[in-house]
């Protein structure tokens, strides 16, 4: 995400000329939508290190019931696409970031390209909530309600019949109406991480 990008907007309480109220991420906007009503992820924070390993740690864990050469792992809003990074290099398996920023995406490729992982990584500027989902089956996201609600029903209607889907959700945890079912969840880490399934009704 890159702070450049945010423009303040009119919220209830919020003074747009109050300097204060300015650097606030309440009034921010990014990714095209108002931070208040819920549509974004959290202003400036990148997964700590503590939470990276335990997401290398959950995916190689998933990775026998997806078979690593058709597992494709994708960070939808991925930032500096540290996470991205981290599962293809220490599990050796393909990876992609999408996020919105031209910054964020720009200083993830320089690291690809310094890590050599251009083989198995690869960074998209768009915005999630329009980009092509259905070639992922791993996915990790970091968004705040409803806009986890409204991407992961995209990914979901994206997938064929009978497909395997995995999801991995940060901090907030997508509703009944999206179609997954939770399977695990870890408290060990800064934030509370929750692992989901599509249902039994789509997938074998």
């Amino acid at each position: 995400m890159d702070k450049r990008q945010c423009e303040v907007e009119d919220v209830d309480g919020i003074d747009p000329d109050n300097e204060f109220h300015r650097s606030s991420p309440a009034p921010r906007r990014m990714f095209g939508y108002e931070w208040a009503g819920g549509y974004v992820a959290p202003s400036g924070y990148y997964s700590p290190e503590g939470d990276i390993d335990r997401i290398v740690s959950i995916v190689r864990n998933l990775l026998p019931s997806l078979g690593q050469a058709r597992a494709h792992f994708a960070d939808l809003g991925c930032g500096d696409g540290r996470v991205t990074l981290a599962v293809a290099s220490k599990l050796q398996m393909k990876a992609t970031g999408i996020d919105i920023s031209p910054t964020e995406i720009e200083s993830a490729q320089k690291q690809v390209d310094i890590m050599k992982l251009g083989q198995l990584v690869s960074f998209r500027n768009e915005d999630v909530f329009d980009a092509d989902l259905n070639e992922f089956n791993i996915v990790y996201t970091y968004l705040l309600q409803p806009g986890l609600d409204r991407v992961l029903s995209r990914l979901v209607a994206s997938q064929p019949p009978a497909s395997r889907l995995i999801v991995i959700c940060a901090a907030w945890e997508p509703t009944a109406s999206v179609g997954l079912s939770q399977t695990d969840c870890y408290l060990d880490t800064v934030r509370k991480l929750t692992v989901w399934r599509l249902s039994t009704t789509n997938a074998d």
